[in-house]
């Protein structure tokens, strides 16, 4: 095995090892990523304003109850005195006065109830409209929220398949390096931000984009055991 050839895949290698540390990255900021809280929050908001929707209507119609059992009364009472009123019983005009009074007070209460009834009736009617566009939109931002964490879970499952691809491809190609390469690989990999070998472009190095002098490019095109060194980062310059 040529020495040109081992460079070559440890350069391979290299690369494969960038790629799955960039995609790692990207994985761990996918999964503390935050960007679903604020639609979350706001299903929670409107969640909230349904409910205090619904326990409004509750007791809106629980006050209906009670003015119609009100209404009722008023009513049984006010029919008993109009039958004692008209039913030849009573003669006595003060006590006739007295009655038709009582009963033109009842008439006046019963007159309040039915407009409170009438009014929590419309109060109910507009809640529930009110309920009905709250509910609209919970729907709306549980789709909403189901799309993107839904996009997310995908998104999440291709990086994780991917990363798990480049951990197999990297395995391989060290296995193609010998130990010596590696343990000297592995020793600048850290020094130099994980950028070792650059490729020659051009007359220029690959990582720095340096014009590379005639000699030292002579030397990387001559290959061997020894790469020479970009003059200006220092990184091992390989012709691929």
């Amino acid at each position: 095995m040529s020495k040109d050839q081992e460079l070559k895949w440890l350069y391979q290698y290299q690369e494969v090892r960038r790629r799955q540390s960039k995609l790692e990255k990207e994985l761990e900021e996918l999964l503390a990523d935050h960007s679903l809280i604020p639609l979350a929050n706001k299903l929670t908001l409107v969640a909230g304003k349904m409910a205090s929707c619904q326990e409004a209507i509750s007791n809106r119609r629980k006050e209906m109850k009670r003015w119609e059992e009100e209404r009722t009364k008023l009513r049984y009472h006010r029919e008993e005195s109009e039958k004692d009123l008209y039913g030849g019983k009573i003669t006595s005009p003060k006590e006739l006065t007295q009655l038709e009074k009582k009963i033109a007070e009842y008439r006046q209460a019963e007159e309040r109830v039915e407009e409170g009834i009438l009014q929590a009736m419309y109060d109910v009617e507009e809640m529930e409209k009110k309920l009905a566009g709250l509910g609209k939109e919970e729907a709306g931002l549980k789709e909403e929220l189901a799309k993107r964490r839904a996009g997310l879970e995908a998104k999440r499952s291709a990086l994780q398949k991917e990363v798990a691809a480049l951990q197999k491809e990297g395995e391989r190609l060290a296995g193609l390096v010998s130990p010596e390469w590696k343990e000297r690989f592995e020793r600048l990999r850290e020094r130099m931000n994980g950028v070792v070998l650059a490729p020659v472009k051009d007359k220029t190095c690959g990582h720095c984009h340096v014009l590379v002098s005639a000699g030292i490019l002579e030397k990387a095109r001559r290959g061997g055991a020894a790469p020479p060194g970009c003059e200006n980062c220092g990184r091992l310059l390989v012709v691929l």
